[in-house]
């Protein structure tokens, strides 16, 4: 069986994605406040729906809870609790 180090695993756009590796979204940074604003096409390429779903994923991998509210082309995110960074 070959081994290989999951920390590094590429996927097809390659984003290294793991622990450790590079991501495709700075997290920590928009995390780290109490509110952030990211437009579709500067912050995000993928439909509104999805990223606020990634942004409801990575918050709960967090121990955060957050409120989106859908701008149409743009998200508000409001951090509602949790560790802020």
């Amino acid at each position: 069986m070959l081994g290989y180090n999951r920390a590094f695993q590429s996927r097809k756009d390659g984003v290294r994605k793991g622990v450790g590796a590079l991501r495709k979204y700075p997290w920590e940074e928009w995390f780290g406040g109490y509110r952030f604003e990211l437009r579709r096409g500067r912050d995000y390429t993928c439909s509104d729906s999805s990223m606020a779903q990634q942004i409801r994923n990575q918050a709960a991998e967090r121990g955060i809870r957050v409120s989106i509210v859908d701008q149409g082309g743009s998200l508000i995110v409001v951090i509602r609790s949790g560790a802020v960074a």
